[in-house]
């Protein structure tokens, strides 16, 4: 009875989910006609045969000229709303802008973040799903499924043909296409690039004003790191003449403020395998293995508990969440001497622009272990983007909508995708007005909130944000003007990125990128949430002193082997070797 209603509900989803995409903005159905438009040439010119005749399809032109085709033209597509304040992206700006430019009006029907992975699945189950879906949110291993299945097209050869904005996003970004290529050599997905190179997962940041009353430098090494934090503790920095309030490192339970991931990397590589994959596994020479026994390992940990066990480290650190670390930041009395985040808002609150306590905050390098072990909290950024639009089976016309995929690679098209119209949410700015955060010369401005006039209520729906691909470059976010680089929280993180380069951890150690195939996807989920789960607990008791670390290491090592450790290598070896051999 209760699987029968459960089915009917489903059906029933399925069916509302379907007739929407039907009959959503009939008005707009009205207006595609098959009315013709002048064209925009750019400095791309038509290929051709040997006999001069073009030989791209009839509906489009060339790739880089606008329109994209000569006549209206309707895309039907499925995303998700990432701003409360964008929550239609039919009545929408950027999508009014969009066809204005391609002649192609992109309907986008859309749900709240929490609902799409749900209605999505429930779309792709029913078979009734649209031409291009904006970003699914997949896994590689998610979209090769489908690809194999047919449900998903490749655009490798649409690329070569048409493409002509996302080929200059590889020239900024040539990782955008290794990450979107698949082990069988095609791709299924646009992606996104980010804005940079390498995605800091957390940094360490200082109180200034601590240091110098300590007359101390920026901590280098671990040992200089527990010096200042023992300082902290015993000379009541904050002067309030509470000789115990002082927090000497703050940090979370949760990724934004990982202090373990902070320091456990100045002893071995700890969470550099990448997404998906056991925390203490990485790749040496082209082998599998994990430090999760090393004795490295557990002088990581031995040197965290020192630290909680002479109240260096917030007693709740394990438990505290995000707005909990905020609290301890900003609090009236200064009382945090330092944490590991990974995004300055996490720690205390500023408007660029307007000088504050925020200013008091300054990176510092990865730390630097007692074997000279020092790993930035970084991996390389992932342009695959949850497989930024991909092209379904039901695509009438794959190369026109292709090519509006391509032109939102576009520079000016990402710009007002992200910020709305040009002269509201940003503008153009003359060449020698300044430079960007990373010291490039400024090309535009994000304008929006610069001179305390922030966006009006009534300003609504002006953007797709990161509903789907966008080349968000180190080169479009480095051109963005910076008026006063000492007030800028932008200038401020990209200090604390620059700190991290060095030391990233290979991308060749890591298993990134690396897709596991079908019959091992079910087994290596569960293998790597269960481990991942019984290490973390582990560092956290013996960290504690809920568990003595000596005394209890074999337990640890028998519980960790038990829990599939050599099998989690063996099959992240088997999908380690079909990847690099596959390229």
């Amino acid at each position: 009875m209760f699987k029968k209603v459960k089915l009917l509900l489903t059906l029933l989803l399925c069916l509302t989910i379907t007739l929407t995409f039907f009959t959503a903005c009939q008005s707009k159905k009205d207006d595609v006609s098959s009315t013709t438009s002048t064209t925009t040439k750019t400095d791309q010119t038509a290929s051709t045969t040997a006999e001069g005749q073009n030989t791209y399809s009839s509906k489009v032109t060339p790739p880089g000229e606008l329109p994209i085709t000569r006549e209206k033209y309707k895309l039907t597509a499925f995303g998700y709303t990432h701003n409360p304040r964008n929550t239609d992206l039919i009545n929408n700006q950027f999508t009014k802008w969009l066809e204005e430019k391609t002649n192609v009006f992109v309907e986008v029907q859309s749900v709240n973040q929490s609902d799409f992975a749900v209605q999505l699945q429930l779309l792709m189950s029913s078979g009734d799903y649209p031409e291009v879906i904006l970003k699914p949110n997949w896994t590689r291993s998610t979209l090769l499924a489908y690809a194999k299945e047919g449900i998903i097209m490749p655009l490798t050869d649409l690329i070569e043909k048409y493409g002509y904005y996302w080929k200059k996003a590889v020239e900024d970004t040539p990782e955008l296409l290794t990450d979107v290529t698949m082990p069988d050599g095609q791709i299924y997905c646009l992606g996104r690039t980010n804005q940079w190179r390498y995605k800091t997962e957390v940094s360490v940041y200082y109180y200034q004003p601590y240091l110098d009353k300590l007359g101390l430098d920026i901590p280098e090494t671990t040992e200089e790191f527990y010096n200042y934090l023992k300082l902290v503790k015993e000379n009541d920095v904050n002067g309030n003449g509470d000789p115990n309030d002082e927090i000497p490192l703050a940090g979370s339970g949760v990724s934004t403020g990982d202090f373990v991931k902070g320091i456990l990397n100045a002893f071995v590589p700890f969470s550099r395998s990448g997404d998906g994959n056991i925390e203490t596994m990485y790749v040496e020479n082209g082998t599998v293995t994990h430090v999760t026994f090393d004795e490295a390992f557990k002088e990581g940990i031995k040197y965290i508990h020192k630290l909680y066990k002479e109240g260096l480290i917030a007693k709740d650190a394990f438990t505290m969440d995000k707005d909990q670390l905020l609290s301890l930041g900003t609090n009236e009395n200064h009382i945090v001497g330092s944490a590991f985040i990974n995004h300055l808002t996490h720690i205390t609150t500023f408007q660029d622009g307007v000088p504050g306590d925020w200013l008091n905050w300054t990176p510092g390098p990865p730390l630097k272990g007692p074997n000279g072990v020092q790993i930035a909290a970084a991996y390389l950024a992932d342009n695959f983007y949850g497989a930024a639009w991909v092209q379904t089976d039901k695509t009438r016309d794959p190369e026109i909508a292709f090519r509006v995929g391509d032109f939102l690679f576009d520079y000016e098209a990402t710009t007002r995708c992200f910020y709305g119209a040009e002269g509201v949410g940003w503008r153009y700015i003359e060449p020698g007005v300044g430079v960007g955060v990373t010291g490039m010369p400024a090309t535009w401005e994000f304008n929006v909130g610069h001179d305390g006039k922030p966006r009006p209520e009534s300003d609504a729906n002006w953007g797709w944000i990161q509903a789907g691909p966008m080349n968000t470059s180190e080169k479009w976010h480095g051109e963005r003007l910076v008026r006063d680089p000492d007030l800028n929280s932008e200038v401020k993180m990209y200090k604390s990125y620059q700190l991290q380069l060095p030391h990233i951890f290979p991308i060749e150690n890591t298993l990134h990128r690396v897709i596991y195939d079908d019959e091992y996807q079910a087994e290596m989920a569960d293998l790597v949430t269960s481990l991942n789960s019984l290490i973390r607990e582990y560092i956290a008791r013996f960290t504690t002193g809920d568990l003595d670390i000596d005394k209890d290491w074999d337990t640890f090592v028998d519980q960790v082997k038990k829990a599939g450790i050599d099998r989690a290598v063996e099959i992240a070896q088997i999908a380690y070797d079909k990847f690099y051999k596959s390229r």
